[in-house]
């Protein structure tokens, strides 16, 4: 579930970048993250690369670095799961858009 909850998290990341907010300085070298480029890589793994790969682009936008919630992981995965179950939208399977926020604080 760790990384659905980064999969969210770097498709939020992606939309920025093609939204025209950020610009080349903000993009990683290939050399910065460990597992960046490996596919194969554990999840846990993936989710590290991920979060340093938004932690560089923040810092090179004057921002913080993110951290890890729990509770926020867990209400992305299972919004995740329902858009993977139901199809994408913002009130997948019947829920209301907002459900897992609510329910997971």
């Amino acid at each position: 579930m760790a990384l659905v909850g980064t999969f969210v998290a770097g498709a939020l990341a992606i939309s920025l970048l093609l939204a025209g907010s950020a610009d080349a300085s903000m993009v990683a070298p290939r050399s910065k993250c460990d597992g960046q480029t490996n596919i194969k890589a554990p999840e846990s793994v993936q989710e590290d690369a991920m979060r340093c790969l938004i932690n560089f682009a923040r810092k090179h936008a004057g921002s913080g670095g993110l951290g890890s919630d729990r509770a926020l992981e867990r209400a992305a995965g299972r919004k995740v799961g329902d858009l993977m179950d139901c199809g994408f939208s913002h009130t997948a399977c019947g829920n209301p858009f907002d459900l897992y926020a609510h329910r997971f604080g």
